[in-house]
């Protein structure tokens, strides 16, 4: 008897522990939100050059954020990379996996997933989420990462955890999805590894600048 009502109480105060916590965070004055940069992302960046493509109204909907990069660069040869990059602050719904919208549309089929790491300079090598993506007769490799504060990791979960712990910390709960793609001309996969790799070399190491 004495064992049952000892786990009893101890369930209780764990409850009550939990109670105080929950309502310490739902109590603390909110930290201001920041002024992203990212919508200033320069246009120019080594030998590629871009155009902003304003994000549809929906999506900034969905994703509970207007801070949403939306940039179309090409290079000197006319090839095309897409550069996506969604920033949210305080709220971490606005993150999830982009096959969800590339495969949701219905027309859209996952054909390739793996893990890839691509090297930025000698200190630098981000691993990637690489996918790649048959619509009609039009192939897309795609490569995406995420961001928790500083920290750069190809998990969604270690992100969601990251932001999660900024949170309980009282530091500025801040993240970011950032995609890069491109077409795969006449079957060229290595030739579309090599275009993203490129252009992340030059975007990469300025990133953290407009975040």
């Amino acid at each position: 008897m004495m064992k049952k009502d000892s786990n009893y109480i101890i369930s209780i105060v764990i409850l009550l522990v939990f109670a105080l916590g929950i309502s310490y965070l739902s109590l603390r004055r909110p930290l201001p939100v920041s002024d992203a940069k990212i919508l200033g992302f320069p246009l120019e960046i080594g030998s590629w050059a871009g155009e902003i493509i304003p994000p549809e109204k929906n999506v900034v909907e969905i994703l509970g954020t207007d801070k949403i990069l939306l940039g179309e660069y090409s290079n000197p040869e006319g090839e095309k990379v897409w550069f996506t990059v969604v920033y949210g602050e305080g709220d971490r719904q606005s993150f999830h996996p982009p096959e969800y919208c590339y495969i949701g549309g219905g027309n859209t089929e996952l054909v390739d997933k793996k893990l890839d790491k691509v090297k930025i300079d000698d200190k630098t090598t981000i691993e990637v989420n690489s996918r790649i993506f048959q619509t009609g007769p039009h192939r897309q490799l795609v490569f995406y990462w995420y961001m928790a504060g500083d920290r750069v990791m190809a998990g969604y979960n270690k992100q969601q955890f990251y932001f999660v712990l900024d949170e309980i910390r009282y530091r500025r709960a801040k993240g970011a999805l950032i995609k890069v793609s491109t077409l795969v001309i006449n079957g060229d996969t290595k030739g579309a590894f090599n275009r993203l790799k490129d252009f992340m070399r030059e975007a990469v190491p300025i990133l953290p600048d407009y975040l």
